[in-house]
């Protein structure tokens, strides 16, 4: 869903700057966004859009270096591209884009946002702030596992304990979705710390320190690694995200299948999950970076990539720990 403030912005434009915005806009990557820029440039005639004297700077500056007039290269450059847009905008009539609806709980609220809600940051401290809100979570999950006796989270009821985790989570992702102040938002990224930190203390109480260690210092290293490969290939973890969600979909269904029909567990989806976790923490981080730099958004991508590396780390424990 798209906010008011990005209607009010898009109702306020030209006709000029309303065209080059359909021009920039991505139908894919921006789903509900397009559907808007598209719907009020179809208030357009194709009279209007003819009469825009739309100019693309790469090609005036290209048609520059060869001492062009402006009447030589306006006529072509414009003409082509509003033929285009004109066909556009008849298919948008056509066959309007679906709005994409809130169906996606966990993430697609927060890495589709385009409009600027809030103070936008410069680039290292909205990473910095991302930085700091994933060592917060961490921090609260070391000291829930130092502190807390595994014997005390072991002594809730099993049905209580399923119930307030999951409630506590989905309590916390939607918050943080919803909202657009960043304390807000990091209230609700504790409501998701939390119950993960108690599946944690259950967890590591079944390993050995140093084993858990381990896993630690190499989902640190994994997660370096797949951030940086995040930031140079965008492209590339954009491509493969929709085969990361049928995977990870596919991946759940066996694995219950497994524990709750078969009575075993292949050691084989551990590995598979670690795969998967990995692209999501790189698409997680180039979508982090492609979405408007404001404190909130940084809090809200931190809450996504943080469970990430959570789910990361669990599996990369569970594989060490049959290795010795």
């Amino acid at each position: 869903m798209i906010g008011q403030s990005y209607k009010d912005h898009v109702d306020k434009l030209s006709d000029i700057e309303l065209f080059r915005m359909s021009r920039r806009i991505n139908r894919e990557d921006f789903g509900s966004h397009y559907k808007y820029v598209m719907a009020r440039l179809s208030e357009r005639t194709d009279e209007d859009l003819e009469s825009i004297p739309y100019y693309d700077d790469y090609s005036i500056k290209k048609l520059e270096a060869e001492n062009l007039s402006v009447d030589e290269k306006e006529a072509p450059i414009r003409k082509a591209i509003i033929k285009q847009t004109i066909i556009q905008k008849k298919e948008f009539a056509e066959k309007p884009v679906m709005e994409k609806v809130d169906t996606d709980f966990f993430t697609n609220e927060v890495f589709p946002r385009k409009a600027v809600e809030g103070k936008t940051i410069s680039d290292f401290l909205y990473n910095f702030t991302m930085g700091l809100v994933l060592f917060w979570g961490f921090l609260v999950n070391w000291l829930m596992v130092k502190y807390i006796p595994t014997s005390q989270v072991e002594s809730i009821d099993f049905s209580v304990f399923v119930f307030g985790y999951f409630g506590s989570c989905f309590l916390g992702v939607f918050i943080f979705n919803k909202s657009k102040n960043p304390f807000i938002s990091f209230i609700g990224y504790n409501f998701v710390c939390v119950p993960f930190g108690f599946v944690i203390n259950l967890v590591v109480s079944r390993y050995n320190p140093e084993l858990v260690l381990d896993a630690v210092r190499i989902t640190g290293i994994v997660t370096l690694i797949m951030m940086i490969w995040g930031s140079l290939y965008p492209d590339f973890f954009r491509k493969i995200s929709d085969a990361l969600t049928i995977s990870l979909g596919v991946v759940i269904v066996v694995e219950l299948f497994e524990i709750f029909v078969m009575g075993i567990h292949h050691g084989v989806i551990d590995w598979i999950v670690v795969i998967i976790f990995c692209g999501y923490i790189g698409y997680d981080w180039a979508r982090a970076n492609r979405i408007p730099k404001t404190y909130d958004n940084a809090v809200d991508c931190a809450a996504a990539i943080y469970m990430d590396i959570i789910n990361l780390f669990l599996r990369i424990l569970r594989i060490l720990g049959r290795k010795r």
